[in-house]
């Protein structure tokens, strides 16, 4: 009875790490060799240490350039990384993710697909076998600026489609600014003679200036800042 028991407490274990793994997913894939990853589950899964395999290349994930995301892909959250064996084709491929380098083993596959003319050895077998992939079908071929993309539900060529690359799309725009150049001046005042010492409006322009918020700054002949005024009008 106790030897049960402890049986029993094992398989769940086991079955809990194996849910676990199932949620990272291939959801996107460009021809440019960038693959977006995302962690369906309700906790965060650490992938540095899985593959993608297009066989016969391997690549561990950990040696991968990150182009937004992080390889501890937090729930809901996904990671794009940049294949560098791997060369994706748009008429004809397949790509795995595995939780372990024993590409054999349908125990160690976390996700598959396979799409356009792709044929000979691949790991469809072994994808069909873990139930993540439908025999003999094909997702759609894609090319240029478009994606292979996955509808977040399905396994099998129904739940893939040829689309608009959204790679990246959510991880922010690129800030570009320039505080541009200072046009106008030198400027003389005579301290003290009881007379306001302003830079007289008009006087001064910048040129070149890119972004939309600004602020004017003040600072002595060493760098230190002395202030913060709304104009170049108002200091005195």
């Amino acid at each position: 009875m106790r030897k049960s028991c402890t049986f029993f407490i094992l398989v769940l274990s086991m079955v809990f790490s194996n849910f676990s793994i199932a949620q990272v997913a291939i959801n996107e894939i460009s021809t440019t060799g960038e693959i977006e990853i995302v962690n369906t589950s309700s906790e965060s899964v650490d992938i540095s240490s899985f593959w993608l395999c297009d066989r016969p290349i391997y690549e561990q994930i950990s040696n991968l350039t990150v182009s937004c995301g992080s390889l501890d892909i937090a729930a809901g959250e996904s990671v794009t990384v940049v294949a560098n064996a791997i060369r994706i084709s748009g008429s004809g491929d397949e790509l795995a993710i595995y939780s372990s380098s024993n590409f054999s083993s349908s125990a160690a596959i976390v996700d598959y697909v396979i799409w356009g003319d792709r044929t000979g050895s691949t790991r469809e077998p072994t994808a069909v076998t873990a139930g993540i992939w439908t025999a003999d079908q094909r997702a759609p071929e894609f090319g240029g600026d478009n994606s292979l993309n996955w509808d977040g539900q399905g396994n099998g060529e129904a739940a893939w489609s040829e689309g608009a690359s959204s790679i990246c799309s959510d991880a922010g725009t690129e800030c570009s600014v320039n505080g541009g150049t200072l046009v106008g001046g030198p400027f003389e005042f005579t301290a003290g003679d009881g007379e306001a010492d302003n830079i007289p409006e008009g006087a001064i322009a910048i040129d070149n200036v890119v972004g939309e918020n600004s602020q004017w700054i003040v600072t002595d002949d060493e760098g230190y800042i002395l202030g913060l005024p709304p104009s170049f009008t108002a200091p005195n």
